[in-house]
């Protein structure tokens, strides 16, 4: 009973609490006015204050948001080890998770690490994290004797956010101590509390307008082969390709591939399927295919997008409003066949999903199709 009472009177206070303003700054700036602190455990759950000072500030200057963390240290303080981008790993770490679209309960995640770990990722209404989105953040990390100073630098291209300013976001500040496994946050708040987790972050506004950049993005791709044996080499169309991103909003993103390279994708696991009953499952790995997939409210269940084996071409657009976000997914994969034996049809898939925002309501419709010249198939969900 005690510890409900306790926990209730740290998520009110987490609400009354004061938003702060973020600066606008070209150089870095603390005062009392982007200051934050006082954060309190949540792993183990007793609200206690957290043992050694932990001070956040933060500014921008309309294109990045600046995050300063000066953490004090002690003898238990894990430097970790050098590890891949989104690997977890056994250290001490400082987090910040930036929430741009409250009505739609998800929020940007941005970590710091000892010895300069990249990890960001994107943790959804159902509190996983999508390691698969990926950022352009950098932090600067240094370390002195009784001190952990760490400095993010976040695009704000990189966010999906609506409206002009001010901006009203919401943030939630973690440090994590791994000698004895403790997680700390400003403000109070754990992700059983559910969509209450993010209702309860830390609000901030920003009154400046902030530099919206089309930010597009063209990579074109072209393979030749060459025989070392006979030194000849040969051209094959289906090895040329172009990829094009263009987010005309912050807001809105649209991406277009033909014939898609996707020689970088991670290979998958090793699976022993041999006299199966039913055909193996394999997770999506292409980035095109799992990038904002969220948007689409459908798992891979009702939408295997394993099926589209080798798409002549694939096109994307997402967007999102203070009252709505929308989805539209489109591909064609390419016929396969050996000695006149189709193995893989040219079949066309889409998806148009539309979810409108409700505080007390969710409500998803997504219409799913695949169809060829001869045949169609819809599922609206």
């Amino acid at each position: 009973m005690k510890k409900k009472i306790v926990t209730l009177i740290l998520i009110f206070t987490g609400i009354i609490l004061s938003a702060i303003t973020i600066p606008y700054s070209q150089t870095e700036i603390k005062t009392d006015m982007n200051h934050l602190s006082e954060l309190v455990r949540i792993a183990p759950d007793d609200g206690k204050k957290i043992p050694l000072n932990t001070d956040v500030w933060l500014w921008h200057d309309t294109e990045n948001l600046y995050v300063h963390c000066e953490a004090e240290i002690d003898e238990n303080f894990n430097k970790g080890r050098l590890g891949k981008d989104d690997e977890w790993v056994e250290s001490d770490f400082f987090r910040i998770q930036i929430i741009t679209d409250i009505k739609n309960y998800y929020a940007y995640m941005f970590s710091s690490y000892p010895l300069g770990n990249q990890y960001d990722g994107i943790r959804q209404s159902e509190m996983q994290v999508d390691k698969d989105w990926n950022s352009n953040y950098k932090y600067e990390s240094i370390i002195s004797d009784n001190l952990w100073k760490s400095t993010m630098k976040i695009p704000l291209k990189d966010l999906r956010f609506y409206g002009n300013s001010p901006y009203k976001w919401k943030i939630i500040l973690t440090r994590y101590f791994e000698q004895n496994d403790e997680f700390y946050s400003f403000p109070y708040g754990r992700i059983e509390m559910g969509k209450d987790y993010f209702r309860t972050a830390y609000e901030i506004t920003i009154n400046e307008e902030l530099s919206k950049n089309k930010n597009y993005r063209i990579t074109p791709y072209f393979i030749k082969k060459y025989d070392l044996m006979e030194e000849t080499d040969s051209f094959d169309p289906d090895n040329i390709g172009l990829d094009f991103s263009y987010n005309p909003t912050s807001s809105t993103k649209a991406k277009i591939s033909l014939n898609p390279d996707f020689s970088d994708v991670p290979m998958d696991s090793e699976s022993d399927n041999y006299n199966v009953q039913y055909a193996p499952h394999y997770d999506e790995n292409r980035f095109f295919f799992i990038e904002d997939l969220d948007v689409f409210g459908v798992d891979s269940n009702l939408f295997y997008s394993r099926h589209i084996m080798q798409p002549q071409y694939a096109v994307k657009l997402t967007g999102n409003s203070e009252n709505f976000s929308y989805g539209f997914l489109s591909a064609m994969d390419k016929e396969i066949s050996e000695d006149d034996e189709i193995l893989n049809n040219d079949d066309i898939y889409n998806m148009l999903a539309f979810r409108p925002k409700w505080e007390d309501l969710s409500i998803q419709m997504t219409l799913l199709n695949r169809m060829n010249k001869n045949y169609h198939n819809e599922v609206l969900v």
